[in-house]
Order: structure tokens, then C-alpha cells, then sequence
């Protein structure tokens, strides 16, 4: 999946807003030197773990460079919330590749493989109307 330009453009103007490019680029889709913390949820077995704060290196319209506490494997999916202007998009990785770094942790190379739509909450399903509604009917 790539991000549209106007996505991408949105994206890096909030994780950044001094943007870097680097010179010596060689990959199909310039990156943008970012550092900044965004939430990340790995998936295992199909569900989403915790969200825990990581580091974001850098993202180009095709990916994201994580910094992580420990290695993950080729194929390792998670998911990065991203600010976008007013608004949240969240994205699904697969995890590329996974280098040690000198200072124990690990950069994390993963590209995008679709936008997640948050659902939204259904009307009626909440814990005080779903009891209300269950009074009214034993009542």
C-alpha cells in the first residue's frame, strides 16, 4: 500500500514539522526524518496486544522506520496510530527486516499494508442501555 501524497503530506507535517530529507536516498520512496512517539499494537493470532509507545525514525509514502525494544520478525504485523491533522489513522505494518542498534534496541524496518477504519461505536450497546433494556423486558 502507499499512502497518498496528500496523506503523506498531512502525516509528516504533524509528526514533524521540520522536515529532514536525506540526501543520500537510494529506496523507491523518499524518507522523512520524523522522531516522534506513537502508539503501536503488535498482532498476534489475529488480535491486537497493548499499545505501547514507540519511536518513529522516519516514514515515506511506503513505510515506517520503528525503533523497538527487541527484535520482530519478517512478516510480524502490527498496527501505528498516526496523527493526521485533527484526526487519527491507523495504519497495519508487516515488518521488512529487524537491525540491532548499539544501544540494545532495534530499528525496525515495515511497510504498509492497508489503513485501519475505527469503528464506530454502535448506538445502544453500552453497558447502562443494554441493563436498562434488560429491566424493561423482565419487568
Amino acid at each position: 500500500m502507499k499512502l497518498s501524497a496528500e496523506t503523506f503530506r498531512e502525516l509528516t507535517r504533524s509528526l514533524a514539522p521540520k522536515l529532514e530529507l536525506s540526501d543520500k536516498e537510494r529506496r523507491r520512496s523518499a524518507r522523512v526524518e520524523v522522531k516522534s512517539r506513537v502508539p503501536l499494537s503488535l498482532i498476534e493470532n489475529g488480535e491486537s496486544l497493548a499499545a505501547v509507545p514507540i519511536m518513529v525514525h522516519d516514514v515515506s509514502p511506503r513505510g515506517i522506520n520503528i525503533i523497538y525494544p527487541e527484535p520482530l520478525a519478517a512478516g510480524q504485523q502490527f498496527t501505528v496510530q498516526l496523527p493526521e491533522s485533527a484526526k487519527k489513522i491507523t495504519l497495519l505494518c508487516t515488518v521488512l527486516h529487524s537491525h540491532p542498534l548499539s544501544s540494545g534496541l532495534h530499528s525496525i524496518g515495515a511497510e504498509f499494508t492497508c489503513t485501519i477504519q475505527t469503528p464506530m461505536p454502535k448506538p445502544g450497546t453500552d453497558e447502562r442501555t443494554v441493563d436498562r433494556i434488560r429491566h424493561s423486558m423482565l419487568d
